[in-house]
């Protein structure tokens, strides 16, 4: 567990994914021991007389949640209560609105897989309103995705961002949204940057589940954790630092049946072996969770590590055209693992021409050029 005397004289470090030491004390009331959780939230109130900012605020209710049975009078408490029951109302509406579409994609085929925050209500990880939640993350089955989506856009939702054909086909998910605000983020691929061929061994192992009366299935623990832990490493504009919590108590939910030999191996499988460690050494160091040492080790041990730890590095901070190269190349290589290093070469401008929605391999060149001299504008803009 962190300091929580050495908070208030931290050096304020550069907003990545990695949660910020005030943010650290709110995860630690949400999933602490009540007694220790309760000292953590004082110290955080301490340092949070006036106003509170946004990912502090999205953690009061999981934190209140936690204390609830400690609330005795305290302001601050007080006020994460009120929190928690606004999202609680929030949180009802949007499952209500959602338990006909989900039944409704289900009839398409299997149920459908909910991910991240759904997924952890779904399964009772957490209660409705205590997990921040903007959306509906869904997973459907490989060959269903057009379906799907012409399902959703005939039920009256539009897509959040116009993206080309080309591009859409190598997104993992896509985000739509309903007049009434419920979205959804319908997913081709679990993982951010692994959309690839073939079936995902995450749909086998998912388990059936319900969200608001609708058969839905969720993934197992191990797929879950290693899902939280990728997604979270990944920076936001809003930072989802609540991936901490969600793994924590996905941990705990688990005890003794969580299989560390199916996780281990899925994130040697993907290709995500060194991010996965350091995410599991923060909850291990930072949060005192339980995680094998030789998983640590094989982890460790896999293939790629540097660029693994590279990767790590790159997707925790802002975007940049360097760091957008070296993801956009490490997921062309995952989508056919089987291809070698000079075929995939080969293949990559027309990869980024995709993605990029450039008409032609040949303007991949200019358009990285283009997309240089508009990050030093937008720099120059805002020094100026």
């Amino acid at each position: 567990m962190m300091s929580h005397a050495s908070v208030p004289d931290a050096v304020r470090p550069e907003r990545t994914s990695w949660p910020l030491p005030e943010e650290r004390l709110l995860l630690e009331a949400g999933t602490a021991p009540p007694e220790a959780g309760l000292e953590a939230f004082r110290a955080w109130a301490r340092l949070r007389p006036g106003p509170v900012p946004s990912p502090e605020r999205r953690l009061l209710p999981l934190a209140w949640w936690n204390l609830r049975s400690l609330s005795g009078g305290e302001r601050a408490l007080e006020a994460a209560g009120e929190a928690f029951r606004a999202a609680w109302v929030d949180a009802v509406e949007r499952e209500t609105s959602a338990a006909s579409v989900l039944a409704s994609l289900g009839a398409l085929g299997a149920a459908p897989v909910l991910l991240k925050g759904a997924a952890l209500v779904a399964s009772g990880t957490v209660p409705a309103g205590a997990r921040p939640m903007a959306d509906v993350d869904v997973l459907v089955e490989p060959g269903r995705l057009d379906e799907a989506r012409s399902f959703l856009l005939g039920a009256g939702f539009t897509p959040i961002l116009p993206t080309p054909e080309g591009a859409r086909a190598r997104l993992h998910s896509e985000g739509l949204r309903r007049d009434d605000g419920l979205v959804f983020d319908l997913h081709a691929a679990a993982f951010a940057s692994h959309r690839a061929e073939g079936d995902d061994p995450l749909l086998a192992r998912a388990l059936a589940a319900s969200f608001a009366g609708a058969p839905v299935r969720v993934p197992a623990p191990e797929d879950h954790l290693l899902l939280v832990c990728w997604h979270g490493l990944h920076w936001s504009d809003a930072p989802a630092i609540h991936w901490v919590t969600d793994a924590l108590l996905l941990l705990r939910q688990a005890g003794d049946r969580f299989d560390w030999a199916v996780f281990t191996a899925e994130a040697v499988r993907r290709g995500i072996a060194a991010p996965a460690a350091r995410a599991l050494r923060f909850l291990t160091t930072g949060f005192g969770a339980q995680v094998p040492p030789d998983v640590l080790l094989a982890l460790d041990a896999a293939p790629g590590g540097f660029l693994g730890r590279l990767e790590a590095e790159t997707i925790a901070r802002p975007p940049s055209l360097a760091g957008g190269l070296l993801v956009h190349w490490l997921t062309h290589r995952r989508a056919r693992p089987a291809s070698g290093f000079w075929p995939s070469l080969v293949r990559f401008p027309r990869y980024l021409a995709g993605v990029w929605g450039v008409d032609a391999p040949a303007r991949v060149p200019g358009e990285a050029v283009a997309r240089i001299r508009s990050r030093i504008r937008k720099a120059r803009e805002a020094r100026a």
